[in-house]
């Protein structure tokens, strides 16, 4: 099981990925908007896609209610969270 730390941004134009190289820590913009857990949703299940794993596999373990968030990863490491996520983020752009 893997970890990462992400800075979540709801109400956002679109949804998307990018890593903060300063802070070390992926950004996460979505188009819902911070109420109701709705944009912990968006993100967690954009995050899936992104990982290629399936929704119920990424879990929220702190952050519910600010930016800040910890997510965990079941049958990822750390090592190809980060490998899968730069990589599909280098598609994007």
């Amino acid at each position: 099981m893997g970890t990462l730390e992400v800075w979540a941004r709801p109400a956002s134009r679109r949804d998307s990925i990018e890593w903060d190289e300063w802070r070390r820590r992926w950004i996460v913009s979505c188009r819902e908007p911070p109420t109701e857990g709705r944009a912990n949703a968006a993100i967690l299940d954009f995050l899936a896609k992104q990982l290629g794993v399936t929704g119920t596999a990424v879990r929220l373990v702190t952050g519910g209610r600010t930016r800040a968030k910890l997510v965990e990863v079941d049958a990822l490491t750390d090592s190809e969270i980060a490998e899968r996520l730069h990589h599909s983020h280098s598609r994007a752009e």
